[in-house]
This record gives C-alpha cells, sequence and structure tokens, in this order.
C-alpha cells in the first residue's frame, strides 16, 4: 500500500526566489539580473548532522543558526512574517546547479528563522546529481505542516553535505567507500533572471 498525503482543498502554492546574491533573500520577486552563487564543499571539513540520529530530529529540534553561518552552505532569509504563515503540503526547490566535481550532493533544508536567532527545522531534502554542465533540478524539500509565527522568517538553507548522516563525496571518481583521495569542489547556483533558483510552498 502506498499513502499519499495530499494538501487540503483550500491549499494554494505560493513561491519565493533566491535573490540578494552573496546577501542570500528569498524574496516574492526575483531579481532582474542572472547572478551565480558559489560555495565549496570540503570533503576534510564536512557539514555536521545537527542530531545524534535521524529519527530524533524532531525530538531534539536542534538550532542550525551555528550551521548557516558557516563558508560552505548558503543561506537565504525571508522578510520576518507580519502574520502567520500555515505550511500545509510540499515543498519544492527549483534550479540550475553546476559542480566542479564528477558529481555533487544537494541538500536543502528548510527552517524556522526565530526573532532570537535560533533556526530551527520545517523540512528538507536531498538529493545526488551529475552536474558538471549546468543541470536544471526540481527536488522536493518535504512536506510541511507547520506554522511560523509573526516576527519569524523563513530560511533556506543549501549545502553538500550531512555526516555522518549521509556518506559524503570525495570529490573523485573513485567509490567513496574505497578511496584514498579526496578533493574538494565548488558547487555553483544561478539566482535571479528568468530562471533564477526558487522554493515553492503550498499554504493556506
Amino acid at each position: 500500500m502506498r499513502w499519499e498525503f495530499l494538501p487540503p482543498p483550500e491549499a494554494a502554492r505560493r513561491v519565493l526566489h533566491l535573490a540578494g546574491g552573496a546577501d542570500g533573500q528569498l524574496a516574492s520577486r526575483r531579481d532582474a539580473a542572472a547572478t551565480a552563487v558559489s560555495w565549496v564543499h570540503d570533503p576534510d571539513k564536512l557539514v555536521p548532522t545537527a542530531t545524534n540520529l535521524w529519527s530524533l530530529l524532531v525530538a531534539e529540534w536542534p538550532d542550525y543558526r551555528a550551521t548557516t553561518d558557516r563558508d560552505d552552505v548558503l543561506a537565504f532569509r525571508g522578510e520576518p512574517q507580519t502574520e502567520a504563515l500555515e505550511l500545509a503540503g510540499p515543498v519544492t526547490f527549483h534550479g540550475t546547479v553546476t559542480t566542479t566535481g564528477p558529481e555533487m550532493d544537494l541538500f536543502a533544508f528548510l527552517l524556522d528563522l526565530e526573532p532570537d536567532g535560533s533556526a530551527r527545522f520545517i523540512c528538507r531534502g536531498q538529493q545526488r546529481l551529475t552536474a558538471t554542465d549546468p543541470t536544471e533540478v526540481t527536488m522536493s524539500v518535504g512536506e510541511a505542516g507547520y506554522v511560523v509565527r509573526p516576527g519569524h522568517s523563513l530560511l533556506l538553507m543549501l549545502c553538500s553535505s550531512d555526516y555522518p548522516d549521509f556518506i559524503p563525496l570525495t570529490g573523485t571518481t573513485e567509490r567513496w567507500w574505497f578511496a584514498t583521495s579526496m578533493r574538494p569542489t565548488t558547487q555553483t547556483l544561478e539566482i535571479g533572471g528568468r530562471a533564477g533558483a526558487r522554493l515553492e510552498l503550498t499554504v493556506l
């Protein structure tokens, strides 16, 4: 039996564009000009898993604020909510990415940025890509049943590792189980312009 969770019939789609270049914003309008932003995946300096076990994510409800400040992470912040935002269904990331390695991992975390600066988990998704040339991605960031309260903001975090929950790529063509060498790779994301990256939400 396959379970399928459907949004309420009154749910609507809302699109937020990744904008602001290095400043990292989630905006209702896209930047007119297309630009590229990059981050480095270094197998010797991996983004750490936020919990002891994946199954404890809700129980521990970790604070991601230290992770979002890392140099190997992109963070896009929305404006503080003036009224409650009810998320009620699929969250989808659309974008075009490129890597200098033979392949790349793309992790996307949607977080609740609280007024005190803490960043709490809402949902997440990940995908392994062969993107040596610009590659269009449509990736599920999971299903969200969550209320973002007034004064809080949405925050989208993108990175290329989540260790030790996921075995990291080495940046080489060697199989990751048996690799004897590693090298950093640079991942690039296009934002702005007609094909710029965006986040699609299901809201009430």
